[in-house]
Order: C-alpha cells, then sequence, then structure tokens
C-alpha cells in the first residue's frame, strides 16, 4: 500500500558508532568534537559562555549528554546563540537538556539520529532544532517546553519525526523543498494563541493517520 511504502522510505536507521561507552571521551567544557568513530559523554553540566558551545564535525560520532545541561545564562544578551551545531554524516546527538539558546541543536549532513533531548528557552524566536540541507534523520523523544519553534526543516529530506512533546511551541517548521513524516505519537499541547502546530510552506509532508492536533486557543 501507499502507506507501507511511505513507512520504508522514511524508516531511517539510527546511526551505529563503533566504540562502546566503555571507550567513551568525557566531554566537560564547550569545544570541538572532531574524532571520527567516537563515542562522546558529557560528563557534567556547562554554562556556556561561547557560541556554539559544542560543534560536531566528522563522520559515526555520538554525543551523550546524560541527561546533564548545557546553559546559556548570556542568551538575553547573544541572541545569536547556538548550543550545538553538527556538519558531518551518522552523528547522533542524545539525551542533553539544552537551556536559554536562540537555538538548540544546528545540523547539515546525512543520516542523523537527535533524540531524547530537553530543550527551553522563553521567547517567539527561537528554535529548538533546525535541520538545513539535511538527508535522512529521525528526531524522536525530544521535550520542546517551552521554545518559539520546536523543528525547523529547511532543504531536508526523509526525516522521520516521531514521539516528540511540543508545549508552548510552534511546533514543526518546514520550507525550501523539505520532506518529512510525522507519526500519530507525536504530542501537540498547550500551544500558545498566536502560533500554528506546522507551517508547511513548498515542502511535502506526510501525517499519519490518527494524528491529533488540536485547534489553538481563542
Amino acid at each position: 500500500s501507499a502507506f507501507l511504502i511511505l513507512f520504508f522510505l522514511f524508516n531511517v536507521e539510527v546511526p551505529q558508532v563503533l566504540f562502546s561507552p566503555s571507550n567513551a571521551i568525557n566531554v566537560s567544557s564547550c569545544g570541538t568534537l572532531d574524532q571520527n568513530n567516537t563515542y562522546y559523554v558529557l560528563n557534567q553540566s556547562i554554562d556556556a559562555l561561547v557560541s556554539p558551545c559544542i560543534a560536531i564535525i566528522g563522520e559515526n560520532i555520538t554525543l551523550d549528554g546524560e541527561s546533564r545541561y548545557l546553559i546559556r545564562s548570556l542568551s538575553v544578551f547573544l541572541l545569536t546563540a547556538d548550543a550545538v551545531i553538527v556538519s558531518g554524516n551518522n552523528v547522533t546527538v542524545k539525551m542533553l537538556n539544552l537551556s536559554g539558546f536562540l537555538r538548540g541543536i544546528v545540523a547539515d549532513g546525512q543520516d542523523l539520529a537527535i533524540q531524547g533531548n530537553h530543550i527551553e528557552r522563553f521567547g517567539f524566536t527561537s528554535t529548538g532544532i533546525s535541520l538545513n540541507n539535511v538527508r535522512r534523520a529521525i528526531i524522536s523523544q525530544n521535550n520542546f517546553n517551552p521554545v518559539g519553534v520546536g523543528i525547523s526543516l529547511t532543504s531536508s529530506n526523509f526525516i522521520n519525526i516521531t514521539q516528540n512533546i511540543f508545549s508552548y511551541s510552534a511546533g514543526i517548521v518546514m520550507v525550501s523543498n523539505s520532506k518529512a513524516y510525522i507519526s500519530n505519537s507525536n504530542n501537540f499541547i498547550n500551544t500558545l494563541s498566536s502560533l500554528n502546530y506546522l507551517f508547511v510552506s513548498s515542502s511535502d509532508l506526510e501525517i499519519e493517520s490518527g494524528l491529533v492536533i488540536p485547534n489553538n486557543p481563542t
């Protein structure tokens, strides 16, 4: 059926790394992670004084936040602050708590996984996850509460969006010929009155049957 074909088209596998967590490299400050085939672990929370705090540049890299925090206490003064930028292939970013950044995770490349992160920042202009020119990615089990736009896709294809929670967020914005699949396991709650859950322009969006998108409050 058409649905089964669509499922396989968007069945993006989570990237794997060559090293086990026992071989992980600890990250205790802002900087660049550029060793290919490496598993990095955030071993302490960081108050970020630079932007981006962490840059991932390479192939087959995992950053595991282990539920620790990257905090941008100066974001009100430095509005361009980014928490994590990714430029590479087969990269996984997971289990980070990101607070105070204008943009949480900004990525380009292919075969990416962004999973289990909590992203928060007050303000209509903030973005939780921003993908630009990405081919194949899974965005799952992230919590956006609160953030201006949860997920932004620009010229990105074969993006699987599943099991995310969007609270006090504009939800998902897709522009410039992006293609994405949104499963009915996503949860859209407590939207702001002036925002919509989905904004799609010149893009191809497929929504799984059964997805509930509440109306904005009046």
